[in-house]
């Protein structure tokens, strides 16, 4: 017998679960009550309310289908529930036969907020949802705003010719395109792996201060070696960051909220489609001082999308469990306790 296996037979109340030691099933029971299962899933029967009276048994478990978990959840009748009924589902957490599985890692993130046993009802749940769309969704929609604006301004600056200006051909035009669209794609999977690694509320303003100013240095491409530059730098900085900003909504959607979020977010790149255009109307208008409009185009919009991502530095927040911004030291998000007293949600 091992030492973590006497140690989980002499104290009975401890145990450790999910770390690859040996598992007491016993103090796991003890510690999520009694179950059953049934052909809905686990639920915590009400003896184990009765064994631990500070704990509330779980919510109904909402009946689900491939329908509702898709785009079509939007339109959908919403199943009617109880405003102060308790929310939480069933989930392997609550099972203690499988719990020892299913159980995070102490290394893995947020684990010290990591409470099984938390309760909420379907008020509170629908509360944070809403401040989550006015706020997280908000913000990314306007970072993927600033992505596509600075996309788009060098087909808008092709069509006020730019490449005559430059004296530069079509196929020198397409060949840009395809480095940007080259070092766009191979970026995206080591962006998102230094985006885990560093967190995505301190990656993604790197990546949209970084990109803005490559795309605003593009003011003063000269020739076709600087062209082919600049687009490749402007796609290799770009790459990564749709598959970061799909990492951090996943911190704050669940599965069936995350698809409708994703379609909003998508919209994004419509709107800056729109406003984008006008704004290039005005820029390239300019012509002073030296310069073209289509040279004012990438200037002032690579300006816009260095303010964008500045300001992310300071609103950003790390994670659901960790609110607390530069911007808003005192929290997103209000602390919630758990049965123990500590909290849930923490700068």
């Amino acid at each position: 017998m091992s030492d973590n296996e006497k140690k989980a037979v002499q104290e009975p109340d401890t145990y450790s679960i999910g770390t690859g030691h040996a598992v007491n099933h016993e103090n796991i029971k003890k510690k999520v009550g009694a179950v059953s299962k049934d052909f809905a899933g686990v639920t915590i029967r009400e003896d184990a309310a009765e064994k631990r009276p500070d704990i509330s048994p779980l919510g109904e478990p909402l009946v689900r289908n491939a329908y509702k978990t898709s785009f079509g959840a939007f339109f959908s009748r919403k199943t009617k529930t109880e405003p102060d009924a308790i929310a939480t589902q069933p989930f392997a957490f609550d099972d203690p036969d499988v719990a020892d599985v299913y159980y995070p890692k102490p290394a893995y993130q947020d684990y010290h907020r990591f409470d099984p046993l938390a309760r909420w009802t379907w008020r509170e749940e629908t509360k944070i949802v809403k401040k989550l769309d006015r706020t997280i969704l908000v913000l990314v929609c306007v970072l993927f705003f600033s992505l596509a604006l600075d996309r788009s301004n060098i087909s808008q600056a092709n069509s006020a010719g730019f490449l005559t200006d430059l004296g530069l051909a079509t196929d020198d035009f397409n060949v840009g395109s395809n480095l940007f669209n080259a070092a766009f794609i191979i970026t995206e999977i080591p962006s998102q792996i230094i985006g885990k690694r560093i967190g995505p509320d301190r990656w993604v303003p790197i990546q949209v201060c970084a990109w803005s100013i490559a795309s605003g240095a593009q003011f003063w491409i000269s020739r076709k070696k600087s062209f082919f530059a600049l687009r490749f730098l402007t796609g290799l900085l770009e790459g990564g960051f749709i598959p970061d900003i799909m990492l951090y909504l996943s911190y704050f959607y669940t599965r069936t909220e995350l698809p409708v979020r994703v379609g909003v977010f998508y919209c994004a790149n419509a709107f800056s489609g729109i406003l984008g255009s006008l704004i290039a109307i005005g820029l390239l208008k300019i012509n002073s001082f030296g310069h073209y409009g289509w040279q004012y185009l990438f200037l002032i919009e690579g300006c816009i999308t260095l303010i964008i991502g500045i300001a992310a530095f300071f609103i950003m927040v790390q994670g659901p469990t960790q609110t607390k911004s530069k911007l808003f030291p005192g929290m997103v998000y209000r602390e919630r306790r758990n049965h123990n007293g500590k909290p849930i949600i923490a700068g």
